[in-house]
Order: structure tokens, then sequence, then C-alpha cells
């Protein structure tokens, strides 16, 4: 599973997450140079769930949002099975 929240309102708070059945790993970025890398499943769980929350509850400002919305997390998520795809081989490549 690879998650990853962007924030919108400026370039701090973006969290990307990557979890396997062995490893999870959250990484914050707080703004450059600031970050925190944490490989606690529990604070693992935890940002998933709020990242969810954030992407259900979310909304845009115009009459359409729901349906741009709907458009914008598909494409995402295909992008997102892609690079974890990605990052699987490289987690292979380093720790298999």
């Amino acid at each position: 599973m690879t998650l990853v929240y962007l924030n919108e309102f400026g370039n701090y708070l973006n969290i990307v997450q990557y979890g396997s059945s062995k490893y999870k790993a959250t990484f914050l970025g707080y703004g450059y140079p600031q970050f925190i890398v944490s490989h606690n499943p529990d604070f693992f769980d935890f940002s998933a769930t709020w990242i969810n929350k954030l992407k259900n509850r979310s909304v845009l400002i115009s009459s359409e949002g729901y349906q741009f919305r709907k458009m914008f997390f598909m494409k995402m998520e295909t992008d997102f099975q892609f690079f974890k795809a990605r990052v699987d081989k490289l987690m292979g490549v380093y720790y298999g």
C-alpha cells in the first residue's frame, strides 16, 4: 500500500507512506530541510486513516467538485500503483 498526501495550501506537511506485509514507513515533510521518517506501524496506521478521511471528506469549491475529486483520485491511484510497483522492486533489491 502506498499513500501520498500533498498539502494544497503550501509546501509543508506532505506525507508519503509505504507499506507491505513486512515493512511500513511514513515520511513527513514539514518544509525543506525539516522532515521525519517513522517506521512505527501504529503511526503508519493512524496516518493512513487520517489521509483516507481527508480523501473522503474533501470538497472542491465548485458544483462539480465530487466528480472532479473522484477523477483526480482515480488518476492518482493509477499513478501510485505504477510507483508502488517500482518501489517494491527496489525494496526487493535492497532488503530482499
